[in-house]
């Protein structure tokens, strides 16, 4: 190999970077020993954003396109270089590729229970988890406070900080909502928003922008969770009194299989007995407590056998006088209709031949 032909090879003439990872935020192309020749071309793809940097000082950024390396498109570099005629011969600087395309499906969780406040229960420990998303808003704050001089820096090595920023917040989003931990899986769609609210500010001093923010599932306590079941149940009965009358059918079932379960015939035959008065127990019990009414009673039409009421007179389907009707012993002083074998009258008393 020549000289010459050596010489070319540190000349860097086309500048580009493309992301084979999808997760990679930043990255520092591979100048090293090379130089970037005067004329040489940058490109920069869509959602990425090169920047030049100069002995560790942040110097020019270029956005989406194709660009020219001259003078008059690096001003600040040529500042800090001195070139204050510009620059013929290649030059040496530091060049890193941001990638501000949008990270979604970023997992969040609890990795121990949490403490909240509740306002019914007080102090509650929950889980919870669910999913995130961000982008790069500000390329340069985000090199200068968070990847620094890293070749190369990815999703993996951020999400932990971001982790750390939203479990900071959600404790305090919970609190400000104001309803109990039990309420809160209806009111996810405002956790979501408030959350998202939370960390804006959190997420824009490191040069992001938070993008989604998402509530997949908050879990209770085993007991308190039992304890929401049983509410959730007693609300079902009717409330607290049907809830109660439950409560003891459920005592005297168990009486029974125990009385049963005794052995013996005396025994069996109790535990009989209380089965059978367990069973009309629950009868009593699931019956409405306002007064049913009653039904009217019928009988059949001696004429036509069309069913009317007891103590009509007339058949109100064939218009025929009822075996009942003249039957019917009327009492002397009210004039009440009675039962053929009636020995007094209903109404009055008064006694009737």
């Amino acid at each position: 190999m020549s000289f010459k032909n050596f010489f070319k090879k540190q000349l860097l003439d086309i500048i580009e970077w493309e992301d084979p990872s999808n997760n990679t935020l930043v990255y520092k192309f591979p100048i090293e020993d090379n130089e970037i020749q005067n004329g040489a071309q940058l490109t920069v793809r869509p959602g990425q954003f090169a920047i030049f940097l100069n002995e560790g000082k942040i110097a020019d950024v270029f956005g989406e396109g194709m660009h020219r390396l001259e003078t008059k498109n690096l001003p600040i570099l040529s500042d800090l270089k001195g070139w204050a005629f510009g620059f013929k011969s290649p030059f040496k600087a530091d060049i890193y590729f941001v990638n501000t395309k949008h990270f979604l499906d970023q997992k969040w969780g609890t990795q121990n229970p949490i403490w909240i406040n509740d306002p019914k229960f007080e102090q509650v420990e929950v889980r919870a988890f669910g999913t995130f998303g961000f982008r790069i808003e500000d390329p340069v704050m985000f090199l200068s406070t968070v990847s620094s001089t890293n070749k190369i820096y990815k999703v993996d090595d951020l999400k932990g900080q971001l982790k750390e920023f939203v479990l900071s917040e959600f404790s305090n989003v919970v609190a400000k909502q104001g309803v109990t931990i039990a309420e809160l899986s209806q009111n996810y769609r405002v956790m979501n928003e408030a959350m998202k609210h939370e960390l804006e500010d959190e997420f824009k001093a490191i040069g992001l922008e938070i993008v989604a923010f998402t509530v997949s599932n908050i879990s209770l306590p085993a007991d308190l969770t039992k304890i929401l079941k049983e509410r959730t149940r007693i609300n079902m009965m009717g409330g607290m009194d049907s809830y109660k009358d439950v409560r003891k059918l459920d005592a005297l079932e168990k009486m029974s299989e125990n009385e049963g379960a005794g052995g013996g015939m005396a025994q069996a035959g109790m535990g009989l007995g209380a089965g059978l008065g367990f069973g009309q127990l629950i009868t009593d019990s699931l019956q409405p407590k306002q007064q049913q009414p009653v039904s009217e009673e019928k009988k059949a039409c001696v004429h036509c056998q069309h069913m009317i009421a007891k103590d009509a007179k007339f058949c109100s389907h064939c218009g025929e006088k009822t075996e009942q009707a003249s039957a019917q012993k009327f009492c002397t002083e009210c004039g009440h209709a009675n039962q053929p074998d009636a020995k007094f009258c209903g109404q009055c008393g008064t006694k009737i031949e």
